[in-house]
């Protein structure tokens, strides 16, 4: 089924206009909701994420996707795994999730990450981290 003209994609609506992380004092609530609001020195996985940052329907789920990771006991995931994992992250922003859903499906993907890197992490390459996570 065609677009109607003049319809947008509605996955920037859905992302959270709130500051996420640091406080943003300065910044107006309006230019939160593209990847340009990422507070870089904020993200522990910012190596991996920056470039594929393109992939990020808002700037709150790269900070999202860090601090899940921040979760497992890996160091570094490669742009391949941070590339899927925000497709998977803007896939469930245009199904409607909000991000009060999406933080939980995160945080089991955490333990459950850690469940199996604990049992094949040794043999487990930067491409297996994002289909396993």
């Amino acid at each position: 089924m065609p677009a109607r003209q003049g319809a947008t994609l509605p996955f920037p609506a859905l992302c959270s206009k709130e500051p996420v992380g640091a406080p943003w004092p300065e910044q107006p609530h309006s230019n939160l909701l593209g990847v340009e609001a990422v507070r870089w020195e904020h993200v522990a996985f910012a190596a991996d994420l920056r470039p594929v940052q393109s992939y990020a329907s808002c700037a709150e789920d790269v900070h999202m996707l860090s601090g899940a990771l921040e979760l497992t006991p890996v160091q570094s995931v490669g742009g391949y795994s941070c590339k899927l994992l925000l497709r998977v992250l803007r896939f469930m922003r245009l199904c409607t999730y909000t991000s009060e859903d999406i933080y939980p499906v995160l945080a089991h993907a955490s333990v459950y990450f850690s469940t199996a890197h604990a049992r094949c992490g040794a043999k487990m390459s930067q491409l297996e981290v994002g289909s396993v996570f």
